[in-house]
């Protein structure tokens, strides 16, 4: 009995940890395929909405405080990643090309510049600088 005991207190943990996973405040979005991998996390769907590129669709101009984006892909560079936060209101990039830091110049904003309009069509984010 008790195992018994034990194995039902380890379920209802579990499924504790489940559901609060499930309710924790904000807004994720995750778009996983084939060498292609965006998460967008944000304190709600309002503020993720607000996130604004160029017109021409090749560079981000806004995104607000508390909003973060990871960006991974792979291309015939290797795996690169790219996380995205806002910092006193400075957009800070994190690049890595094959888990090693790296820097974000010329040619890594070329390659974000790339993905920008999948990322808006893949989010649903509306390409207008309000």
């Amino acid at each position: 009995m008790s195992a018994l005991n034990k194995l039902l207190k380890l379920n209802i943990a579990c499924l504790i940890v489940v559901i609060s996973g499930c309710t924790m405040p904000g807004h994720r979005q995750v778009i996983e395929e084939s060498g292609f991998y965006l998460y967008i996390q944000s304190p709600s769907e309002r503020i993720k909405k607000s996130i604004r590129f160029n017109p021409q669709k090749t560079k981000l101009i806004y995104l607000p405080e508390k909003v973060s984006i990871e960006l991974l892909a792979t291309d015939e560079n290797g795996k690169r990643s790219l996380d995205i936060k806002t910092s006193k209101e400075i957009i800070v990039y994190s690049y890595k090309l094959n888990g090693r830091k790296a820097y974000f110049g010329i040619e890594e904003q070329q390659w974000f510049a790339t993905l920008i309009p999948i990322i808006i069509n893949k989010t649903g984010l509306e390409n207008t600088s309000h």
